[in-house]
């Protein structure tokens, strides 16, 4: 059952703690927003089950290269 749940804000530049509230209600928690590949240990080390990452993709000036490496930071985030 994956149906949308309340929208947090917070701004990750304070750090996941910031948003760290948001993360002990029932649900799939998704980052989203100022994620750049330096982060994503962090945030799902807070408990965030993924992260959304379109503009660090898009504003990199190379898409493929920015996509393999945040792939590779959440491969290695999510490892016991």
């Amino acid at each position: 059952d994956h149906r949308p749940g309340p929208v947090v804000s917070g701004d990750l530049r304070q750090g996941p703690d910031a948003q760290g509230w948001a993360l002990g209600g029932p649900g799939t928690v998704i980052a989203q927003g100022g994620i750049e590949v330096e982060h994503v240990d962090a945030v799902i080390a807070a408990g965030a089950f993924g992260v959304a990452v379109t503009g660090a993709i898009l504003a990199s000036p190379d898409a493929r290269a920015a996509a393999h490496a945040l792939r590779e930071a959440l491969d290695e985030a999510v490892r016991p």
